[in-house]
C-alpha cells in the first residue's frame, strides 16, 4: 500500500470520527423539532407540579432544569431547581412549588442546561405566559 492509498484511508477514517461525534447532536435538534422536551403542569393539593419531560433519544447528562415565577410586574416570586446526572428518553425531572406562589404567577421563565450525549453543552432558556394565572 503506497502513501496515498494510506492517506485515503486515514482520511476516511476522520470524516468517519467526525460524522459518528455529530449524530448525537443531530438526533437531538431533530428530536426538539418534534417536541421531545416539555413542560407540563398540574396542581397537586396545595402544589403546583411543574414537570420537564424528555423523550428525546439522546440521553442528556449534567441536568438541571430551573423555574422562576414571575408577577404582574415582573418581580421575581420564587425560583426552583431540580437536577439529574442523566435523563434519558421517558425521564423527568419535577418541581414543586407551593399553590399560593405559583397562582400569584403570570409568567415563568424556564432554564434547561445540559449536554447532549455527554458531548455538546448547551443552555436554553424561555420565557412562558402561565395559563389561568394571575
Amino acid at each position: 500500500m503506497g502513501l496515498p492509498a494510506f492517506k485515503v484511508i486515514i482520511s476516511l477514517v476522520a470524516l468517519t470520527a467526525i460524522a459518528l461525534a455529530a449524530l448525537p447532536l443531530a438526533f437531538f435538534a431533530v428530536d426538539g423539532l418534534n417536541g421531545s422536551i416539555q413542560v407540563v403542569s398540574e396542581i397537586n393539593g396545595s402544589t403546583a407540579v411543574y414537570t420537564l419531560v424528555y423523550k428525546g433519544r439522546v440521553p442528556l447528562r449534567e441536568v438541571n432544569f430551573t423555574l422562576t415565577l414571575l408577577d404582574s410586574k415582573g418581580n421575581d416570586l420564587g425560583s426552583y431547581s431540580a437536577s439529574s446526572p442523566h435523563l434519558g428518553r421517558g425521564d423527568n425531572l419535577t418541581l414543586s412549588v407551593p399553590l399560593d406562589v405559583a397562582q400569584r404567577a403570570i409568567e415563568a421563565v424556564v432554564n434547561l442546561r445540559a449536554s447532549i450525549g455527554g458531548i455538546y453543552q448547551f443552555n436554553l432558556t424561555a420565557k412562558l405566559p402561565l395559563q389561568g394565572s394571575g
